[in-house]
């Protein structure tokens, strides 16, 4: 890090560490949007420079992981993104996460990663095009009238 101070995701970090959602909710709104911001930025450095560590931080803190998120839902940032950068290991952890009012351990598995697919899929052609013989013919009312009539 850039610093000896600890940094505002640090410190967003220890505040959060043992709040339920809605105690970490009201924490994480309490804060100025700067201090979100700087938090977000950080998480942001960490993932340019260490992806892996950065999640494996997210994942064994899955508070500030919350928290992370909620500061972006503040700030208005782009979650899909967010999201999809953090990884299926934790959104398996914030859908296993603990609720307050019930707290059981969960064993610990590791998150299959889906494995891209091995061969492209096929895409089904849009309609199968009129064979080059027979022009297609512009309709004709009395044969529409006719089709109708039948």
């Amino acid at each position: 890090s850039y610093s000896s101070m600890p940094g505002a995701l640090e410190l967003l970090g220890v505040a959060v560490t043992g709040l339920g959602f809605d105690e970490l909710r009201d924490r994480i709104d309490a804060e100025p949007d700067d201090t979100l911001r700087e938090a977000v930025l950080e998480l942001q450095a960490q993932i340019a420079q260490d992806v892996d560590a950065a999640r494996r931080r997210l994942v064994e803190q899955p508070t500030l992981a919350m928290a992370v998120l909620r500061a972006q839902i503040r700030l208005g940032l782009n979650l899909a993104q967010s999201i999809r950068d953090a990884g299926p290991a934790l959104q398996a952890q914030l859908a296993a996460a603990p609720h307050p009012g019930q707290q059981q351990p969960t064993p610990h598995q590791p998150t299959p990663t889906p494995s891209a697919p091995s061969a492209p899929v096929p895409v089904p052609a849009p309609a199968p095009a009129p064979p080059p013989s027979q022009p297609p013919q512009p309709p004709r009312p009395d044969a529409a009238a006719a089709a109708a009539a039948a």
